[in-house]
């Protein structure tokens, strides 16, 4: 279980709108609807912005609704030492995350049956196709972790055009 903070059980419910602090980066955000959810603010070890700074994100852990206090405080404490090794906690390996290429055809499947004929499927995938074969040409290590390079590489050093 980790150290308690500022808020409350009781409090959660009642605080009106905007970003309330509970301490070590754990935020309860209420907005105008009522709607209540729980972010974590990171500064990831040895990562760096475009701007040259610390990377610094706001990671959400759900709905107040799913997510208790307490498992707050221990989801936020489980990042913050993910990101203390440099580790984005969203990229961790354990999650398998489908390539762009692998959505792209799993959706043109769903949607082969809407296209008028099967003509204009083959056309919508090899469009598709070409530009991935573009990719993968111009930036032949494109990986999660690798985006800023590509970005630079496709924006020029700094990150402009």
């Amino acid at each position: 279980m980790a150290l308690s903070g500022t808020l409350t059980r009781n409090a959660v419910g009642v605080l009106g709108p905007g970003r309330h602090g509970d301490g070590n980066g754990l935020y309860l955000v209420v907005d105008s609807s009522g709607a209540r959810r729980w972010i974590v603010r990171l500064t990831i070890a040895g990562r760096r912005n475009a701007r040259g700074g610390p990377l610094r994100t706001d990671l959400g852990l759900g709905s107040v609704a799913l997510v208790t206090l307490g498992e707050a405080r221990d989801r936020a404490l489980e990042c913050r030492r993910l990101a203390r090794k440099g580790i984005h906690p969203s990229e961790r390996s354990e999650r398998v995350r489908p390539t762009f290429e692998e959505v792209a055809r799993r959706v043109h499947e769903e949607r082969l049956p809407t296209f008028r004929n099967a003509k204009h499927g083959q056309q919508w995938i090899c469009a598709l196709d070409n530009i991935l074969n573009q990719v993968r040409r111009d930036i032949p290590h494109l990986r999660n972790n690798h985006r800023s390079e590509a970005v630079r590489a496709a924006h020029g050093e700094d990150g402009r055009r």
